[in-house]
């Protein structure tokens, strides 16, 4: 896939000899004319441009990164779970230790 510009050119090669990936930007085409850079707030959620969502501080990236890509598929999975009985072996020590809680230290 060959670069569209000079622009697109300069990081590929930037690429090539620092081994990092850059992010280049044509100016004239931002909002606002400027570049904020920073860091993201703990539990904060950043939107890809697919569309897709990346907690942040949360996760490692990678991790969260594996999530936001499955995510759109979650009702399915937990679906999915529930039939195979996996959810039954997490859930009922929790709703055990839940039961435990309530009657031992709030006494209902």
């Amino acid at each position: 896939m060959a670069p569209v510009d000079e622009l697109g050119l300069a990081a590929a090669v930037g690429k090539r000899w620092t081994g990092q990936p850059l992010h280049a930007f044509d100016l004239s085409t931002l909002g606002g004319g400027r570049i904020v850079v920073r860091e993201a707030a703990a539990g904060e959620t950043l939107r890809t441009l697919d569309g897709g969502r990346i907690a942040v501080s949360l996760l490692p990236m990678r991790a969260a990164q594996a999530l936001s890509r499955v995510e759109p598929y979650g009702l399915f999975v937990i679906v999915a779970l529930l039939a195979l009985g996996v959810l039954d072996n997490i859930m009922d020590p929790l709703l055990r230790f839940g039961e435990w809680a309530l009657q031992t230290l709030i006494g209902l």
